[in-house]
């Protein structure tokens, strides 16, 4: 058949049911600017529905001495609860996020954390962190100053642009004069993220 343009106002299967095939391996179909493409249905790419993936969330497993008072401490974040693409490492020394291949792009990364001050209200200052390839790159503190505190959590999210190999992590400190830990309680601390679609 000779090049051209088709122009219908409906594409369907003659029986009404099954799939149609647009294209071919190896060609490319474009909708051109200014067009619409309107799905009612469910977009599907490869076979599986568009999803937000690579994504991963993990939760701290057990209670997590600071190792030194105001300074930041990776968090162990070592119970796997989504890891849709095993870009997730939860061994000692590690805890993080590796971008896969293929899979660069802008991510929506999030991280919350609950602390503990030990005995006594002893606490002031609580840092969480996001850390890009060993660096902080996100940052939040909870400040108290004027009066310590026993127990306290916060949460943060940051939108950033990955590439593969790039690496995540979860960083916690405080400053407190009694021994202070990371709290696990019912998941209350948990690291994770997922990538943006059409970013």
């Amino acid at each position: 058949m000779a090049n051209g343009t088709l122009k219908v106002s409906n594409i369907e299967t003659s029986s009404g049911s099954g799939t149609i095939t647009i294209g071919q391996s190896g060609e490319t179909i474009t909708v051109p600017s200014g067009a619409t493409f309107n799905c009612a249905g469910t977009l599907q790419s490869g076979g599986a529905a568009v999803a937000n993936t690579p994504t991963w969330i993990a939760a701290l497993g057990s209670n997590q001495t600071i190792t030194a008072n105001g300074t930041m401490t990776l968090v162990e974040c070592s119970t796997v609860l989504k890891d849709t693409d095993s870009a997730y490492t939860n061994t000692s020394g590690n805890y993080k996020f590796t971008c896969p291949s293929g899979q660069a792009g802008t991510y929506y990364v999030f991280g919350s954390g609950a602390i503990y001050g030990g005995g006594d209200d002893t606490m002031k200052n609580f840092f969480l962190q996001l850390y890009k390839n060993g660096s902080m790159y996100g940052h939040f503190n909870n400040y108290y100053q004027t009066t310590t505190i026993r127990y306290a959590a916060t949460s943060h999210a940051i939108i950033m642009d990955l590439a593969v190999g790039d690496t995540v992590q979860l960083y916690i400190g405080a400053d407190s004069t009694g021994t202070t830990a990371i709290y696990n309680q019912t998941y209350s601390t948990f690291f994770g993220g997922y990538k943006l679609i059409g970013v």
